[in-house]
């Protein structure tokens, strides 16, 4: 079964001209949504491939290079924005979006692996307590739609609030900005000891 529409879509536009220029023009196209291939793709190991084409957590090589630990069902490696030193995010090898899409093996051996990076986490950066987020979909905050556990270590006195909020704990003075590839290997190498 497919429905078709016409709707808006962002587009580029030719900035051959005018490279200093980045901006975005309104387009209107027709477009099919094709219910039928979108079921055929999630019933096996073809919607996962093709969902890794653009995740960035499968694709990208700076992410591969930065491993902690890797098993056949999961891995972990130091987020590049982190809320604390050593934040880790915990993924399935397997490319899915949400908890739901989960085997049961893979959420074992997620749990598994909390636990692991904690004690790392413990050893490595004295860690006293932590917090451990999944954003769980895009309303819930999730902005790559690979499922991933946000280990995040925590000791007394690193932040003056007593509502849970992880945005306002700071790892760096002022907006957080991206970690330097150098200091996220240092912080891989380092956990890397003690898991």
């Amino acid at each position: 079964m497919s429905i078709e529409r016409i709707g808006p879509c962002a587009d580029n536009g030719n900035q051959s001209y005018t490279p200093q220029y980045s901006f975005q023009l309104m387009v209107w196209h027709r477009y099919i949504i094709v219910y039928t291939v979108e079921s055929f793709f999630r019933q096996g190991g073809v919607y996962d491939s093709i969902a890794c084409m653009s995740c960035a957590f499968c694709t990208r090589p700076e992410i591969q290079e930065r491993i902690i630990v890797k098993n056949d069902l999961v891995f972990a490696f130091p987020t590049y924005i982190p809320i604390t030193p050593g934040h880790t995010l915990i993924c399935p090898v397997r490319c899915v979006r949400t908890m739901d899409e989960l085997t049961d093996a893979e959420v074992l051996a997620m749990n598994e692996m909390r636990k692991r990076i904690a004690g790392a986490l413990k050893k490595a950066f004295g860690a006293e307590g932590f917090n451990f987020a999944w954003n769980d979909g895009a309303v819930a905050g999730q902005d790559v739609m690979h499922v991933h556990l946000h280990v995040v270590q925590r000791k007394e006195g690193d932040t003056g609030i007593t509502k849970y909020e992880p945005r306002e704990f700071l790892y760096r003075p002022g907006p957080r900005e991206k970690t330097p590839e150098a200091e996220l290997t240092a912080v891989a190498e380092e956990i890397k000891k003690y898991v």
